[in-house]
């Protein structure tokens, strides 16, 4: 009776459990945001290329950072692909994250930054705002709920055009899509977001066109207040919005993965991208932007796995300066 018992109480945790069920089977699990998002294709793109040059396989779990972070402390998903500057606050315990941490953070392990992305306030073109001046005592959304990278990002943005949260009106919207609905409907006068997005396109349509605000390079000892993540970047004419040479609030997407995380499988993972980078962009346009040169950068807002650190010393890419990030990075964690 008791090996019967033991026998249904197993069964019951293999129904109950398929996230632990599965990571027994070898699968590794990389949790994104939503199907059909950038992060979505991204993730998808990485777990090719590590399938098909590295023998790694990776379930794509479309459920943002919110579920997937305490399920990584728990050795239930691996990895995550997230934003540098919400990055930072996971793993510091900061914003929408020091509730779900009583402030002790996520442990996280950077393998690689990636892409850039440029983001900025938007206005419409039948607005008449040309700069961020013109926006003091206007209706700026700066709050989207759980999504840390806009809630940072908006107010980055806003601090790099000389303005704080106090020079306007801000407004709350759960996502893009919504904060632009405002905008179509007279009820914002301005949304934040990156170069790209879909919705924008909508936006553009109905209003005379859009334009992104330039940043500038004044403020960015302020804009690091927010996060180290941000750097200025300058888009060229071209896009929607960017209708002459732009400077950009700019940071970049990470792949990071649980401290615990096998150091030659985070060593395999980073070697299969770094030696067949140019097949992540036929998924994605901006895909092409995710390249070997950039996986390495001081801008990183948590320390790098030990089995990255590896592949990138054999590769001679792995400064003093490097180091002293990483070790200033593992420092706060025992504070």
């Amino acid at each position: 009776m008791k090996k019967i018992f033991l026998a249904c109480c197993l069964v019951g945790l293999i129904i109950l459990s398929p996230l632990a069920s599965a990571s027994a089977a070898g699968n590794l699990r990389i949790g994104s945001a939503a199907v059909g998002s950038l992060l979505y294709v991204f993730s998808a793109a990485i777990a090719e290329v590590t399938a098909k040059h590295a023998g790694i396989k990776m379930e794509v779990l479309p459920q943002g950072e919110i579920l997937t972070l305490p399920l990584m402390a728990t050795q239930e998903v691996d990895l995550v692909m997230i934003a540098n500057d919400a990055q930072g606050y996971a793993y510091e315990g900061k914003g929408i994250y020091e509730r779900q941490t009583k402030g002790k953070g996520f442990d996280l392990r950077v393998l690689m930054l990636g892409m850039r992305n440029s983001a900025s306030t938007v206005v419409t073109g039948d607005s008449g705002f040309k700069d961020y001046q013109a926006l003091k005592g206007k209706r700026l959304v700066l709050d989207y709920g759980t999504q840390q990278a806009l809630n940072l990002g908006s107010r980055a943005s806003l601090i790099a055009g000389g303005l704080t949260e106090k020079d306007v009106i801000v407004l709350k919207a759960s996502d893009i899509p919504e904060a632009v609905r405002l905008l179509m409907e007279g009820k914002a006068d301005a949304v934040f977001g990156g170069i790209g997005v879909p919705v924008f396109r909508e936006l553009s349509a109905a209003k005379n066109g859009i334009l992104y605000l330039e940043a500038g390079d004044k403020h960015w000892d302020d804009v690091h207040k927010i996060s180290k993540a941000y750097f200025p970047m300058t888009v060229k004419k071209g896009p929607p919005g960017i209708l002459k040479d732009t400077v950009l609030v700019t940071r970049n997407f990470n792949l990071a993965s649980r401290p615990n995380l096998p150091e030659d499988t985070a060593y395999q993972i980073v070697k299969a991208v770094w030696e067949h980078d140019t097949e992540l962009g036929p998924h994605h346009p901006q895909l092409k932007d995710w390249v070997k040169e950039r996986f390495v950068g001081e801008q990183t807002t948590a320390p790098y796995h030990p089995g990255a650190i590896k592949f990138y010393k054999e590769q001679g890419v792995w400064s003093d300066k490097m180091q002293a990030r990483q070790d200033e990075l593992l420092k706060m964690k025992k504070r």
